[in-house]
């Protein structure tokens, strides 16, 4: 977990990567939440500011942490 985290998926049962996302501000996503970016990722605000992931041609960088 860190702040290049998009978003953490979260379950029930969080623990502390809850609490370490809460307290650096990352969004948390419950699974409507993560039905509705996987349904259109705009939805949620994806890194839209022209950053570059892996493949340099200017897609967004998304690093969600998923948990049960």
């Amino acid at each position: 977990m860190s702040r290049k985290t998009n978003w953490l998926v979260a379950g029930a049962s969080a623990g502390s990567k809850l609490a370490s996302a809460e307290r650096l501000g990352v969004p948390v996503l419950d699974e409507d939440q993560l039905v509705t970016l996987l349904a259109n990722p705009a939805s949620l605000g994806a890194d839209t500011n022209g950053s570059s992931g892996d493949d340099g041609v200017g897609s967004p960088s998304i690093q969600p942490e998923l948990l049960a």
